[in-house]
């Protein structure tokens, strides 16, 4: 008889109830369910989708109104001090933001502007939240690093999260993470291949092993480059700096209450059509005037 598959998890790398969204973002399993969900609602939005022309920004608005839900539900996990839902949360909304950019696009920018920082004021108010709990660690919070390298790339790009939050977020990362190990780098690769094996085929799988001696050699390399260490001490010398009080302009309280002043005065339902953004909830009667071909302002 051949022998029985083997089931144990037990050697696994990767933290129960975590999983990876692509090889470079490492994410509660929560988290990314609920990012995936949200983009599928997303998707219900875009007119294109049901051949569709309703006007200009409907989608745009449209996105913009689950960011805005997943910043309320953030906001209130926030204030229950529920920090390992706020967690979640925030990983899904970066993660969502990151992959449905349309609602950086509306014609309003303001309301863009005012999103993108509280955006950062909840990222950091999570962050300090935990820092001020025992649990500011990957060892409660395992894929803590990968949100932070998130929220850092977005605001370096200063689309999705303000920009002056770029500053605070990586001076909370250095003090975390600039001392990693070659251990700690090989662990993290260890994890990624886990996880791709676990999605390939047998085919997959038997061209991996043909690399195992290969991976051997690696793994007894310096993973992390001379200049690199250096530049990690450096950067952790400097880290209590770069971890600065936050000025009170930037704090998440000063911050939502702007934010919900603004939105105060924007439309929250469509301008056109049934008060509904999800076009599945739509009967084919109030499709109708704006589908292409039947007298929608497209044609």
């Amino acid at each position: 008889m051949p022998d029985a598959p083997n089931n144990d998890k037990t050697n696994t790398r990767i933290a129960a109830g975590h999983t990876f969204f692509d090889m470079n973002t490492f994410m509660t399993s929560e988290g990314k369910e609920l990012a995936i969900k949200t983009l599928e609602k997303a998707q219900d939005r875009c007119p294109d989708f049901f051949d569709m022309y309703i006007y200009n920004d409907f989608w745009s608005y449209g996105v913009f109104d689950l960011v805005d839900k997943m910043l309320s539900s953030l906001n209130t996990k926030i204030k229950k001090k529920d920090l390992q839902g706020a967690f979640v949360v925030l990983e899904a909304l970066m993660l969502f933001v990151e992959c449905e950019g349309i609602w950086t696009q509306c014609n309003d920018g303001q309301r863009v502007r005012a999103t993108n920082k509280a955006i950062g004021a909840a990222a950091l108010a999570v962050f300090q939240g935990l820092e001020k709990s025992a649990d500011f660690s990957t060892a409660a919070f395992p894929s803590l690093e990968s949100l932070l390298q998130f929220c850092c790339k977005s605001c370096k790009e200063g689309m999705v999260c303000d920009q002056e939050y770029g500053p605070i977020f990586r001076g909370i990362a250095r003090r975390l993470f600039a001392g990693k190990t070659n251990a700690d780098m090989i662990r993290d690769r260890e994890m990624q291949e886990e996880w791709v094996a676990s999605l390939s085929d047998d085919e997959d799988n038997d061209n991996d092993e043909d690399d195992d001696d290969e991976d051997e050699d690696e793994d007894n390399e310096d993973i992390i480059p001379r200049k690199k260490k250096d530049m990690q001490l450096k950067l952790q010398k400097r880290a209590d700096d770069q971890a600065a009080a936050v000025p009170n302009e930037l704090r998440f309280a000063r911050v939502w209450k702007d934010y919900k002043e603004y939105l105060a005065g924007c439309p929250t339902l469509p301008l056109r059509g049934p008060p509904k953004w999800d076009l599945t909830t739509w009967t084919a009667a109030e499709k109708k005037p704006f589908q292409f071909g039947d007298g929608s302002d497209f044609n």
